[in-house]
């Protein structure tokens, strides 16, 4: 492979043949894996179809073509269960010092990566990844830099768009990721003239004009829908590659021109995409996604469906034996309400089907519906379904113990294969690309100003997948510890108040009911000498803020003295109140 800042030496007409030669291999590279990746389009098809509950079209129109939507509800319940995990929490990403000189460089790392949580996009970035894992097993992201906003941006890239070196099973291993997305040509020469691109407006325009070459092994993605090619006239094809040896990063437009080849420049050095993967499987790039496993059940229940529903057709608008000497009209023969059927002989027409639907097909319904939720781990009791029949209480427990294990096991896949590189790469990109000074403003919290070199020090991600409890249950939880935490003098208060007001929804007004630091210091003198039995002085005639007559230990010097400090008796009956003590 040829380094890029060699080219730079080059003469033009060297350069040319160089930049075609690079351009050679990284659409060699495209197109083996385009024919690799042919038969998994051929599944995730099926799998998207069922997940919209697409169904194939009926030979006979009369016949049913119901599609029940199980795989919908399967991949949104785990969908929801995920989304919660991670946004149903602060921090979102716990960060632990590897030295005790790290600590306060980690809690503003914390509070800036959650800054960029809320500032961000990173939500529906997630939301996509999760889908898309969910339905096809993986999913993927690009984690770049965004200058115009100094932050990290994290974005969803569908597996329909990304083509990695599938003789590896990870990211860091592959000899390449390429990226393919079809752009507006506006978009291209928006890029371009910042210096992004290196391609003038006239070649772009022709390239605009061209449109989209095809090769042989062909647009997966376009030769599925059956769209002519000519409605992507107008559009620019951008194929982005990013190479391992040497780590640099190729665009290639329309198949045809490179408009950038340069050295990684990430200080990471890593290929800026993060892969999530449901079921993980060995040497393999691409996991095993939910509808996966459940593809043939789900067809079996549709079947058993749709020829209850036939039957039910047939029982209502049977067929009919008739006497062809019967003088019958055929017309007279269509079931309508109040129609007579005028003939010789009464015993001229009989029904074909004279017995009633088998009710068996519902039993085998159930079966399939629960060698679903078998495989998959995800019970009706974890959805929130009211139960086909009734369990005793402890085995409605141990099915939830088992379904969160479960749901443990595919967190911590996902943790470790995807969440733990992704903010790997925004606590490094932060801690180079980051200006000097920022101000920052996380959610409950007042205005921040944050400096390039408090984030600066080493602290890594630690996995730790405790699958997340419905809150109601963590109150119920809370009733019976809260008089030894109340009472305990280790207990900081500051950090258990800032607990309790998310795990009652008050997260958004921690700015409105806790204290700043001087207010709250002052608040304590006052509270010092009223039980010193003084009277406290007005704030404009102690601006010490604290009694002139109170002891100089009886005043907290710091909010850590103050967070040893009992609580006042009206918050304590409050809270208790709150958790059903009185």
């Amino acid at each position: 492979m040829i380094a890029p800042e060699e080219i730079e030496d080059y003469t033009p007409i060297e350069r040319s043949f160089e930049e075609r030669k690079l351009m050679q291999e990284v659409l060699d590279a495209f197109v083996r894996t385009q024919s690799y990746l042919s038969p998994y389009y051929t599944r995730w098809l099926r799998y998207y179809q069922m997940y919209r509950s697409i169904s194939p079209e009926r030979q006979r129109i009369w016949r049913a073509n119901i599609f029940v939507p199980i795989p919908f509800a399967e991949v949104q319940s785990g969908l929801a269960d995920m989304m919660e995990y991670w946004f149903g929490k602060r921090p979102m990403a716990p960060l632990t010092p590897r030295e005790g000189s790290d600590y306060d460089a980690a809690r503003a790392m914390e509070m800036y990566l959650e800054w960029e949580r809320d500032a961000s996009s990173l939500w529906f970035a997630m939301y996509e990844a999760l889908l898309e894992m969910l339905i096809y097993g993986t999913g993927w992201q690009k984690v770049t830099w965004d200058w115009r906003e100094n932050r990290n941006n994290v974005e969803a890239v569908s597996v329909w768009q990304i083509f990695p070196d599938c003789a590896a099973d990870s990211v860091d291993d592959a000899r390449w990721i390429i990226e393919r997305r079809l752009r507006p040509v506006n978009w291209v020469r928006r890029l371009a003239r910042i210096g992004v691109y290196a391609i003038t407006d006239d070649e772009l325009d022709n390239l605009g004009k061209d449109g989209i070459p095809f090769t042989e092994v062909g647009d997966q993605i376009v030769g599925l829908t059956g769209i002519s090619t000519d409605i992507w006239r107008g559009t620019v094809e951008v194929i982005e590659a990013w190479l391992a040896e040497p780590p640099v990063v190729v665009t290639i437009l329309n198949r045809r021109k490179v408009v950038r080849a340069h050295r990684n420049h990430f200080p990471h050095g890593r290929k800026p995409y993060v892969r999530w993967v449901d079921h993980h499987v060995k040497g393999e790039m691409f996991g095993i996604g939910e509808l996966e496993v459940i593809e043939k059940l789900v067809h079996e229940i549709n079947d058993i469906r749709n020829q209850r529903l036939d039957a039910v057709t047939l029982l209502l608008n049977n067929v009919l034996i008739a006497n062809r000497m019967a003088g019958i009209d055929p017309d007279d023969l269509v079931m309508r309400p109040g129609n007579v059927i005028w003939a010789n002989d009464v015993n001229a027409v009989k029904p074909l089907v004279q017995q009633a639907p088998i009710p068996i097909g519902i039993q085998e319904e159930n079966i399939s519906r629960f060698d679903i939720q078998q495989a998959t781990g995800n019970w009706g009791y974890n959805q929130g379904q009211t139960p086909l029949r009734r369990e005793a209480a402890t085995t409605v427990l141990a099915l939830q113990r088992a379904a969160s294990k479960r749901y443990g096991l595919k967190l911590r896949m996902a943790e470790e294969t995807a969440f733990r590189n992704q903010v790997q790469m925004r606590i490094v990109n932060a801690q180079h690309f980051l200006p000097a000074e920022r101000w920052i403003r996380v959610t409950g919290e007042p205005p921040r100003l944050i400096r390039r070199d408090d984030i600066q020090g080493n602290f890594d991600y630690i996995v730790s997948v405790n699958p997340p409890e419905p809150k109601d249950v963590k109150r119920a939880q809370l009733a019976q510890i809260l008089p030894i935490l109340l009472q305990h003098p280790l207990l900081n208060q500051r950090e258990f108040l800032d607990w309790l007001l998310d795990l009652y929804g008050l997260q958004r007004d921690k700015a409105k009911l806790l204290l700043d630091e001087d207010e709250a210091l002052r608040q304590a003198n006052l509270m010092a000498a009223a039980r010193g039995g003084l009277r406290a002085m007005p704030q404009a005639q102690s601006p010490d803020l604290g009694a002139p007559s109170a002891s100089p230990e009886e005043v907290p010097e710091s909010l850590e003295d103050l967070a040893e400090t009992p609580l006042p008796q009206q918050v304590l009956s409050v809270l208790r109140k709150e958790a059903g003590l009185e």
